[in-house]
């Protein structure tokens, strides 16, 4: 192992976790497993990281992004002129966990859901296991219980109710140290997937040290300073899968961002596809295109994933 002979000179692995939005046990698990960015160490053995190895965890996150598998990362990064690489080719993890949690949905196997949920966080940042995992099965079982009858209530019954005991147990654990700050998290429509959504975000916001506030069900915008007032936000998403009222878009929200102007505000949900210039003109920030990104917008972590640097 490498020892860092000028500590200054490096960053230590929560410092890093803030600057690229992995966190510790995941930077950890890629160079055990993998032997992906192996970084210096103290005489004490703790892990400091040279900026040019933050600049590599970039470049996996850039990777992990269009769906390559962690497994095939390495020399993608190791090779600066290695041609691009065809997603599909490389997202074995991807079919593999996906394939495990349907089968524990279909046999209603909470065990199974959480073993492969359980492995795919250990390697994966959440933003992506929610992109290529939890919302692709998600849409897969939406349309196969299409027109199912029973069998299809209780499998989306006991679907939910993994996914939300599991959220909100990470939720819980992560939100105990009282030093993190706090990101709210509030639904405008009361649709049970709107809570799904949003206990998804939490937990990207979670893993990032963050306390996470999940307002569930719908909360009008004119009762969040009630809220805002009384705890130091570090960032505020609210999310919608319906269209706004005229007096949200034109009144309400306007009122909102101008009596927080510095706290970041993001906008999620199908709404955003209606109401996105409105939202851009008031300063609500938005990502239709990548909305797994908007969580680490809102906190400014990490860089967008759109290249490799």
């Amino acid at each position: 192992m490498n020892n860092a002979s000028t500590p200054n000179a490096y960053l230590p692995i929560r410092e890093v976790a803030k600057r690229t939005g992995v966190n510790p046990v995941t930077l950890r698990a890629w160079e055990r497993r993998y032997g992906l960015i192996i970084p210096h160490r103290t005489p004490k053995g703790h892990r400091l990281y040279s900026d040019e190895q933050v600049n590599q965890i970039k470049r996996v996150l850039f990777w992990l992004d269009r769906g390559v598998s962690i497994s095939h990362v390495k020399p993608l990064i190791e090779q600066a002129d290695m041609p691009m690489e065809n997603p599909e080719e490389n997202n074995q993890d991807w079919t593999l966990l996906c394939s495990q949690m349907h089968t524990a949905i279909k046999t209603l196997n909470e065990n199974r859901f959480v073993q492969a949920w359980n492995k795919a966080m250990s390697l994966y940042p959440v933003d992506t296991v929610n992109a290529r995992l939890i919302y692709p099965l998600w849409q897969q079982l939406r349309q196969e219980w299409q027109g199912s009858g029973v069998n299809s209530s209780v499998e989306a019954r006991f679907f939910n109710h993994c996914l939300k005991g599991y959220l909100y147990s990470r939720l819980h654990h992560n939100g105990r140290d009282q030093n993190f700050e706090t990101v709210v998290l509030a639904s405008l429509s009361d649709e049970p997937e709107d809570e799904i959504s949003l206990l998804l975000e939490g937990a990207v916001a979670s893993s990032l040290e963050y306390r996470v506030m999940l307002l569930y069900p719908t909360l009008n915008v004119t009762e969040l300073p009630l809220i805002l007032d009384r705890i130091p936000a570090g960032a505020l998403l609210l999310h919608s899968h319906r269209r706004l009222a005229s007096k949200t878009i034109e009144q309400e929200l306007p009122r909102l961002r101008a009596l927080y102007p510095d706290l970041p505000i993001g906008f999620s949900g199908d709404a955003v596809l209606i109401h996105q210039n409105a939202l851009d003109a008031v300063g609500i920030h938005t990502q239709p295109e990548s909305p797994q990104q908007l969580m680490r917008q809102l906190l400014g972590i990490g860089q967008p994933l759109t290249e490799a640097s």
